[in-house]
Parts: structure tokens; sequence; C-alpha cells
């Protein structure tokens, strides 16, 4: 599996992804677990930020096959997701969780 180093030139939802590594179910019941947790660490310009480009992705990948959508969250960094969950929901609900 490729790993995609976050850098400080990393995007918001660079470093996002990348909080989905290879041992996160071990150390989170679920994505939405994980995300209330990593949410908390950002300060309101860093949610802002990721808000943006959350919403930029779901619109660059609006198919209701998620086959896109799944591929360029792995790109951007991201090790593991449940296969049983729908990733654009979870997005939809992380944008809320931001606000």
């Amino acid at each position: 599996m490729k790993v995609v180093p976050t850098t400080k030139n990393s995007t918001e939802l660079q470093k996002f992804a990348s909080h989905f590594h290879q041992d996160f179910e071990l150390l989170f019941s679920g994505a939405n677990e994980g995300a209330s947790e990593y949410f908390q660490n950002l300060s309101k310009d860093q949610k802002q930020i990721l808000k943006i480009e959350l919403n930029e992705l779901i619109e660059e990948y609006p198919g209701e096959k998620q086959k896109g959508l799944n591929s360029a969250w792995l790109k951007l960094g991201a090790q593991w997701w449940d296969k049983r969950s729908d990733l654009r929901e979870s997005i939809i609900r992380w944008i809320g969780d931001l606000d």
C-alpha cells in the first residue's frame, strides 16, 4: 500500500486522509469517532479549510458509484476505510461536524 507522507506543504485534506492509517481501526471504533477526535485538534481556520476541501472532493466525484471517490481518498493518503461504510455520507457528515 502506498504511504503518502504529510509535510508542512500537505493540504488539510491530505493530513486528514492520512489520519486514516493502517492501524486506524485498532484505535477507533469507526470513522466518525476517529474524525471527531481529529477535528478537536484543529484550529478554527484549519477546520474551515478542511471543510472547503471536503466539499471540493465530493463535488469532484459526484457519481453514485463511489469508485472514483474511494480511489481519490486513498490517493490523498488514507490507508484504511470500512468498505461497508458509505464514504460520501461520511464526508457529508464531517462537513456538518466542522461547523
